[in-house]
C-alpha cells in the first residue's frame, strides 16, 4: 500500500499540533428562545392587535412561518424600549 501512495505522489497529511487550530464546540447549549403568537403578544403587553400590526410595518422584529407571525418577547420589548427612548420620562 505504501508503494501505491509513493507511486502517485501522495504526501502525508500534517497533524495539527497548535492548540489554536483545534476546533472546540461549546459544552453548554444556548437557551432556545420562545416565539409566541400575536394573541400572546397582545396579552403580555396589553396593547391591541392593531397597535402591533402598525409596529410590524414600522420594523418591529417578527418571524414569519408560512403565513403566521411569531414574536420573541425579549426582542419586541427591546425594540419598543429603543423606540420610546428607553427611559421612564
Amino acid at each position: 500500500m505504501a508503494a501505491l501512495h509513493s507511486a502517485i505522489g501522495a504526501t502525508e497529511v500534517p497533524r495539527m499540533t497548535d492548540p489554536a487550530q483545534v476546533i472546540r464546540f461549546p459544552t453548554e447549549r444556548r437557551q432556545a428562545r420562545r416565539l409566541v403568537p400575536m394573541a400572546e403578544l397582545v396579552e403580555h403587553f396589553s396593547f391591541s392587535t392593531r397597535f402591533f400590526r402598525y409596529r410590524i410595518k414600522e420594523g418591529m422584529p417578527a418571524h414569519r412561518f408560512g403565513n403566521r407571525l411569531r414574536f420573541d418577547l425579549a426582542e419586541v420589548e427591546a425594540w419598543l424600549e429603543a423606540r420610546n427612548g428607553g427611559g421612564d420620562a
